[in-house]
């Protein structure tokens, strides 16, 4: 496994405590001194200190469930922690005269301590070698490659490691992170210079954006979906990943069409179906009116309504396959042009898509027959 970045900031301060083992000695016979100085640098990693890690680039990291999981292990938390390093400066000293020469030599030992304020992600790290979480292999496809984790059985509880070749985002994510950021939200609905009665119309539909983002709340909940080879014969076995949006990170190019390999360390906390029951979520059913195993009903709650009553341009601008079908076609050559649909045709697109991102939320937050809950603690490269 190869870790990568990481989103977290953190200071140190530096104080000396200094502890004298020798003195200086020399006898002077007539003659000058040649002094030979040797030092450590302070500041080297002692082995305490010393970096084992390659410095990670995070999707997402947990920081409520690392301090707890860490201070459960640790008996407690701490807001600081204070790094002691041992120096030892050696000194020589040569006298020469008259051809003869006399020598001394010291050693003096400095403590450097430092004052460390742990980050979200040195704790993570620090969790991580205390856990050694457990490696799964998770197929995503259809290949032979989960054969490696069929013989030890996954249990509830397990802390887990797995490698994903995609975390694509939810699509109903899309609308929410760009209103969060107003610069995104400002090229969305860019203000036109002059013609008062654009300069309103573009200023509605800020407004409105910014009252889906409050519809939705300040920390909505967003479930990322992986689907598996294997399970039933009919329904592929489905990895669901809760998340918090707030510790999601906001470079766009983790997330965006699905960044890539991430490493992925989370807590399995729901197996299904369950042992001794049919695993069966009552009076929930599927796309073919089959009772579903599992719903996840907050982050449902949490989405559907708003993006029923999303104002409908942010919802197709924030979704590439409706920007492309409103604003280009191909001509007879097969060569894309701008072109834009308007009125009735527009609304039709826009309401495709919008039906498109709502029965996404269902999919991505439910499990049919087989599958499994794991509670991220951190996705990283």
């Amino acid at each position: 496994m190869s870790p990568q970045p990481a989103n977290g900031n953190g200071g140190t301060s530096t104080k000396r405590k200094l502890v004298t083992g020798g003195v200086i000695v020399a006898a002077v016979i007539g003659g000058f001194v040649l002094a030979k100085l040797h030092f450590r640098s302070p500041f080297g990693p002692a082995d305490a200190t010393a970096v084992k890690h390659t410095p990670l680039e995070f999707l997402y990291l947990d920081n409520t469930r690392v301090e707890a999981y860490l201070a459960e292990l640790d008996r407690g938390t701490f807001a600081q922690q204070s790094l002691r390093h041992k120096v030892t400066n050696k000194e020589s000293a040569e006298v020469a005269a008259s051809g003869a020469k006399a020598g001394s030599s010291s050693e003096a030992e400095d403590f450097i301590e430092r004052v460390v304020t742990p980050t979200a992600a040195s704790e993570f790290i620090e969790l991580n070698d205390l856990l050694s979480p457990r490696d799964l292999v998770l197929d995503q496809s259809n290949s032979e490659a989960a054969e490696d984790g069929e013989e030890d059985e996954l249990v509830e509880g397990d802390f887990v490691r797995f490698q994903a070749d995609s975390l694509r985002p939810p699509t109903y994510l899309n609308p929410y992170l760009a209103v969060q950021q107003a610069g995104t939200l400002s090229a969305l609905f860019p203000m036109p210079s002059h013609k008062p009665a654009q300069r309103a119309v573009v200023e509605r539909r800020r407004e409105a954006s910014r009252q889906f983002r409050k519809q939705v709340g300040e920390d909505p909940r967003v479930v990322f979906a992986l689907q598996m080879a294997g399970g039933s014969e009919t329904e592929s076995a489905k990895v669901l990943l809760p998340m918090k949006a707030s510790e999601l990170t906001d470079e766009r190019s983790l997330i965006k069409f699905g960044g890539g390999r991430f490493t992925v360390v989370g807590k399995v906390v729901r197996i299904f179906p369950e042992e001794g029951e049919e695993g069966i979520e009552s009076g929930v059913n599927g796309r073919h009116g089959e009772p579903l195993a599992y719903v996840d009903s907050p982050t449902r709650e949490t989405w559907e309504h708003p993006l029923e009553n999303a104002p409908g341009e942010l919802i197709c601008r924030t979704s590439p396959k409706c920007v492309r079908e409103v604003e280009e076609r191909s001509n007879a050559q097969g060569k894309v042009v701008r072109t834009k649909k308007v009125g009735e045709e527009r609304r039709e697109a826009i309401q495709r898509t919008r039906q498109r991102m709502l029965t996404k939320l269902h999919n991505q937050t439910e499990i049919a027959k087989e599958g499994t809950v794991i509670l991220p603690i951190a996705i990283y490269k």
